[in-house]
């Protein structure tokens, strides 16, 4: 079953949330460390789509979600505060999210809906050179596809979850990043399976 958990760093040190994602690096991408993690970076002056190859890259942004095909982290820093939320579909907690012998956190079901995937198309399109346009952003786009043939769009691909103590009230309780594919990959899954 799936876990949702939550964390606050009250430490004032920049890389605090690094060493919480690199602790839960096998909840977002499985035990193989070689496994990539995309990330979107923040900070009030820029947004960065990237694969991440280690943890510490995010040291300096106080913003941000970390995900894979297991799970999602994001933290947000501010005033001196973090705030950390780890959804995954691993049914144990990494050590940070862990406050005594058993697992805490809130423990999650398949959302109501239909299908627990969906996607959410991303702007822009690849274009022959390998850099993403769209006419209405004034810079290219940036999105970590690298090694996946897109022709056309992408879609950020997200899991939706609800709280598995709680009634279904036909929302979701949670809805954390999968992956980025190209456009229509939930729906050819969908067909197929």
């Amino acid at each position: 079953m799936a876990r949702a958990a939550f964390l606050y760093l009250e430490q004032d040190q920049t890389a605090a949330w690094a060493r919480v994602l690199a602790d839960s690096w096998a909840w977002l991408a499985g035990d193989d460390r070689e496994v990539g993690v995309r990330a979107i970076l923040a900070s009030p002056t820029a947004v960065d789509f990237r694969w991440l190859a280690s943890a510490e890259e995010t040291a300096d942004w106080p913003a941000g979600r970390a995900f894979g095909a297991l799970g999602e982290l994001t933290w947000h820093a501010e005033d001196g505060l973090t705030h950390l939320v780890l959804v995954s579909d691993r049914d144990d907690l990494p050590e940070p999210f862990r406050a005594g012998p058993e697992p805490e956190g809130l423990r999650l079901a398949p959302a109501s809906s239909s299908s627990m995937l969906d996607e959410a198309w991303l702007w822009g399109t690849r274009q022959p050179d390998g850099t993403w346009r769209e006419t209405r952003v004034p810079a290219a786009l940036s999105y970590p596809l690298e090694g996946v043939g897109v022709d056309g769009s992408a879609a950020l691909v997200v899991k939706r979850y609800r709280a598995a103590d709680a009634p279904d009230r036909g929302t979701d309780d949670f809805v954390r990043y999968v992956d980025v594919a190209p456009a229509g990959t939930v729906e050819r899954l969908a067909r197929a399976g």
